[in-house]
């Protein structure tokens, strides 16, 4: 079975949210195409580093600028290695992955759209019944 790490490409960068600075928004997770933000509303947010690309999505629509990018040192190591025939095969593959998670987490965001319309529906036609 294979790993986050070997499922996600790694970026250049890992974010990293200071958290003195959070203040709970949770822009930054609906803007995380790969699920590498946690956290809950008005509560401190965390990055898992196994899910983070380094992609920077995160950054524009954080109000208060608590999350830095920090030097990703994997990425590093791993480059020095590669041709660059390699590394751009790779940005292909990184770009398509993400258009791919992108629609995945599209559909489960709609889905859950969804299901709470229903449930609000639901609970509309029991307070008219009454």
């Amino acid at each position: 079975m294979e790993t986050n790490e070997s499922i996600i490409p790694t970026g250049k960068y890992i974010a990293r949210i200071v958290e003195e600075e959070c203040i709970g928004c949770t822009l930054c997770i609906k803007a995380c195409p790969f699920d590498a933000i946690i956290g809950a509303s008005k509560h401190l947010h965390t990055v898992v580093i196994q899910n983070c690309t380094g992609c920077k999505l995160c950054l524009p629509p954080c109000p208060v600028d608590c999350i830095v990018l920090d030097n990703n040192t994997k990425y590093t190591e791993a480059c020095k290695d590669l041709s660059q025939q390699e590394q751009s095969d790779l940005k292909k593959t990184f770009a398509v992955f993400s258009r791919e998670n992108k629609k995945r987490r599209d559909k489960r965001l709609e889905d859950a759209m969804q299901a709470k319309q229903a449930a609000f529906e639901r609970k509309k036609k029991e307070l008219l019944k009454r």
